[in-house]
C-alpha cells in the first residue's frame, strides 16, 4: 500500500509542471480585465519556464519518507483532480518559500526584470493568488503534513540516539579508567607483599645462620672444657639446648604468625577485587537495561 502511495505521489509531481502552466492560461483573461495585466505579463515567460525546468532537480534533492535532509523542506504535492483541473492555492502557497530558497537565482532574475529580488517574489505570490483558481484542501495536503511530522520525529530520534552513544562512550571510558586504576593498585600491593616476604625470608635465614654459629661456638667451648668440668659442661649444655630450643621455637612461631598475616591480607585483597568487579558488572548490566528501556519507550 505504501509503495502504491509513493508511486501515485511521484506521478503527481511529474504532472505538476504541465498542469501549472495550463492553469495559468484560463485565468489570464479575467486578470487582464481586473488589473490591466495578464498572468503571462505579470511574470515573464522565461521566468516561468525556468521555474518548472528546475522542478525535477528540486524534487530529487528534497527529502522522501526514508531519506531526508536537514536543509530542505518537503515539497508539497498538487491537487490534480480538483474542479476545473486547477492547482490548489493552499499547495502553491507552501511552495513559495521552497522556490525562494532553492530555485531562483538573484543574477538570473535581475537580467529578466530590473526589480528588487524580494519585490519580484512578492509579485510572484500575488500573481499565483489571482491567476490560479483556488481549491479546497486536497487529501494530499494531510499526507504532506503527516510526512513532515514523521521526518521531524525521525530527526528527534537521531539526536536521541547520538546522545545515547555519546553517554555510552563516556561511561565505557570511565569504566576503563577505573579498571586501570584497580590494576595499578593491585600491582603495587603485590609488589609490596613480595618485598615484605623477601625481607622476612632474608631475616629468618640470617637468624638461623647466627644460631648455627653460636651453637658451633658453644659446642666447641663445651668440648674444650668437658675434660675438666663435666658437671659444668652438662649444666651448660642443658642450658644451651634449652635456649636454642626456645629460640628456634620462638622464631618458628614468629614465622608462622607472619605467614598467617600475609595470607589473610592476600585473601582480603582478592575478596575486595572480586567485590569491585561484581559491582562494576552489575552497574554496567543495569545501565544497559535502562538504555534499552529508554530506546524502546522513545521508539
Amino acid at each position: 500500500m505504501r509503495l502504491l502511495l509513493h508511486l501515485l505521489l511521484l506521478v503527481l509531481l511529474v504532472r505538476a509542471p504541465a498542469l501549472a502552466l495550463l492553469s495559468l492560461l484560463p485565468a489570464a483573461g479575467e486578470t487582464a480585465q481586473r488589473g490591466g495585466l495578464s498572468c503571462r505579463q505579470e511574470i515573464p515567460a522565461e521566468l516561468i519556464r525556468d521555474l518548472w525546468s528546475r522542478h525535477t532537480l528540486l524534487t530529487s534533492n528534497l527529502p522522501r519518507e526514508e531519506r531526508f535532509s536537514r536543509h530542505h523542506r518537503l515539497l508539497p504535492k498538487f491537487c490534480t483532480k480538483c474542479p476545473e483541473r486547477a492547482i490548489g492555492w493552499l499547495e502553491l502557497r507552501e511552495m513559495i518559500d521552497i522556490y525562494q530558497r532553492s530555485v531562483f537565482h538573484r543574477d538570473a532574475i535581475q537580467k529578466l526584470l530590473p526589480l528588487h529580488y524580494n519585490d519580484l517574489l512578492y509579485r510572484l505570490q500575488h500573481t499565483l493568488q489571482h491567476c490560479v483558481s483556488s481549491s479546497k484542501p486536497s487529501k494530499w495536503f494531510k499526507v504532506i503534513k503527516k510526512l513532515e511530522r514523521k521526518i521531524k520525529k525521525k530527526r528527534r530520534h537521531e539526536s536521541l540516539i547520538i546522545f545515547i552513544f555519546i553517554f555510552i562512550f563516556i561511561f565505557i571510558f570511565i569504566s576503563i579508567f577505573i579498571f586501570i586504576f584497580i590494576f595499578i593498585f593491585i600491582f603495587i600491593i603485590t609488589v609490596v607483599i613480595i618485598f615484605i616476604i623477601f625481607i622476612f625470608i632474608f631475616t629468618v635465614v640470617i637468624i638461623f645462620i647466627f644460631i648455627f654459629i653460636i651453637t658451633i661456638v658453644i659446642i666447641f667451648i663445651f668440648i674444650f672444657i668437658i675434660i675438666t668440668v663435666v658437671i659444668i659442661f652438662i649444666f651448660i649444655f642443658i642450658i644451651t639446648v634449652v635456649i636454642i630450643f626456645i629460640f628456634i621455637f620462638t622464631v618458628v612461631i614468629i614465622f608462622i604468625f607472619i605467614f598467617i598475616i600475609i595470607t589473610v591480607v592476600i585473601i582480603f585483597i582478592i575478596i575486595f577485587i572480586f567485590i569491585i568487579v561484581i559491582i562494576t558488572v552489575v552497574i554496567i548490566f543495569i545501565f544497559i537495561i535502562i538504555m534499552v528501556i529508554i530506546i524502546v519507550i522513545v521508539v
